[in-house]
């Protein structure tokens, strides 16, 4: 089973819904991020943030499934470097199943990143 079989929504859907209703946990997310660039960090993982979120911080969240759903790793790092896209190589991203075609994301001449 697939996560919209199991949910009834795409894990953007889920992510966008999660994030919206849950904000701090980006906002720990991006303050954790921070830390790792400013002790000099070129690449850091979006799992290991959000596994420090869950088991260090202890983050309370709204969803009863799970405190912080794995599946929504690869979209907080997304989110981050739409935010700041000079940290663009800080994470690395693959395609994602939902992207059938094409890249996972494009950079235009002025720096604006868009994702598929």
């Amino acid at each position: 089973m697939n996560h919209k079989e199991l949910y009834g929504k795409s894990i953007r859907d889920g992510f966008t819904k999660f994030n919206l209703e849950n904000p701090h946990v980006y906002n720990a997310f991006e303050n954790e991020a921070f830390k790792a660039i400013n002790k000099g960090r070129k690449k850091i993982s979006s799992d290991m943030i959000l596994e420090y979120l869950r088991w260090q911080i202890l983050l309370e969240t709204n969803d009863n499934s799970f405190k912080i759903n794995n599946s929504y790793s690869a979209y907080f790092a997304r989110f981050f470097i739409e935010k700041y896209p000079d940290y663009k190589d800080l994470f690395n991203l693959r395609k994602l199943r939902s992207e059938e075609n094409g890249p996972f994301m494009s950079i235009d001449d002025n720096g604006q990143i868009s994702f598929l």
